[in-house]
């Protein structure tokens, strides 16, 4: 996630020099995500949950990720404007932004299968130590990108690819054990 958050406001910064202006995109940017976030939770997250299964609602964040960092990745490739780059990063941003909330839907669902006590202590675990070490992971490794090997905005994109993808193929696993876990 904040891989997606820094090539989007990276974008942001080059794309949009007056800081007025940016703020003000940003102020707009956050209100219509916010809308589309509610409307996701209210009228699409469980139904997609009904009709395509807890696995492939975990998948869909990362593969909507990395398909996004590719297409940006490819752009910057083939020479795209500032202009169209800050567009595709607008695009992850929201696409990230929209698609976590069904992603945290079923990652609530993912632990009902288990016994209550087991249920309370693995939600525990996983929001008190799994959680917040990714993110310190995360910014870890967006310092060692950004300030050791001195990414492009580009090439952290690809970086996301990658990892978006180790991502999907977690969320797969996941989703095939959740239905063993049921069928328990």
């Amino acid at each position: 996630i904040y891989f997606v958050d820094n090539i989007f406001y990276g974008f942001a910064q080059l794309r949009i020099s007056d800081p007025d202006t940016l703020t003000s995109l940003l102020g707009r940017f956050w209100a219509v995500a916010g809308i589309l976030i509610l409307l996701v939770q209210l009228l699409v997250a469980g139904r997609m949950l009904e009709r395509y299964g807890v696995g492939a609602v975990l998948m869909l964040l990362p593969l909507a990720l990395a398909a996004g960092g590719t297409l940006l990745v490819a752009a910057g490739l083939m020479g795209g404007s500032t202009a169209l780059l800050f567009g595709l990063a607008i695009g992850i941003e929201l696409a990230r932004t929209v698609l976590d909330a069904t992603d945290q839907t079923a990652t609530n669902v993912l632990f009902q299968p288990l016994p209550d006590q087991v249920r309370t202590e693995a939600q525990t675990f996983v929001t008190g130590i799994v959680y917040p070490g990714a993110l310190g992971l995360t910014g870890a490794v967006l310092l060692i990108c950004f300030e050791v090997f001195q990414l492009s905005l580009l090439q952290v994109s690809g970086v996301l690819v990658l990892i978006a993808l180790l991502w999907a193929g977690v969320a797969y696993r996941l989703g095939k054990r959740y239905l063993q876990a049921l069928a328990e």
